[in-house]
């Protein structure tokens, strides 16, 4: 029985770790890699704000989501912004056919397991997509902003 009560706080702790992530907190790394295996790092992003789109091929409203990215990203880009995409689909040639079919231009990575992810774990994730704008200094900047919220703040970028 003992095991079992020790599993069950082990998990209650990590489920509430991760759910305690917030605005103002230091974003977490993010373990996934593009398509050419070439790791996520922050530092090749530092005095941008980014945002970073968690989906799946699988997720309706992630592939609903793409055309406001779109705009986002060709209107914003030149003012200190940026889009990545963490893709969490377990088979990359799903994920690759994706990107392609929707033509997403921003980088996409892929952090493969659904919601066993590490970084369904690492960020809190409990729902698709999920979004985070991260601040030039790395920190949680929004969570989950709409692209309303977002075009409001990125239009005072200069």
């Amino acid at each position: 029985m003992k095991p079992f009560i020790i599993a069950g706080l082990s998990l209650l702790l990590s489920l509430s770790l991760s759910a305690q992530l917030k605005v103002g907190n230091k974003a977490p790394q993010i373990a996934a890699q593009t398509k050419e295996g070439v790791r996520f790092d922050f530092r090749a992003y530092e005095g941008k704000y980014l945002l970073i789109d968690v989906w799946a091929s699988w997720c309706g409203p992630c592939l609903k989501a793409f055309p406001e990215l779109k705009k986002l990203y060709k209107e914003y880009t030149s003012k200190k912004f940026d889009i990545i995409g963490v893709s969490i689909d377990n088979s990359a040639g799903q994920w690759q056919n994706t990107v392609e079919k929707h033509g997403l231009a921003w980088k996409q990575y892929h952090a493969p397991g659904n919601f066993k992810s590490p970084v369904v774990d690492a960020w809190g994730i409990d729902a698709l997509p999920s979004t985070f704008l991260i601040n030039p200094k790395g920190e949680i900047e929004m969570i989950d902003p709409s692209p309303k919220q977002l075009k409001k703040f990125l239009s005072k970028l200069k």
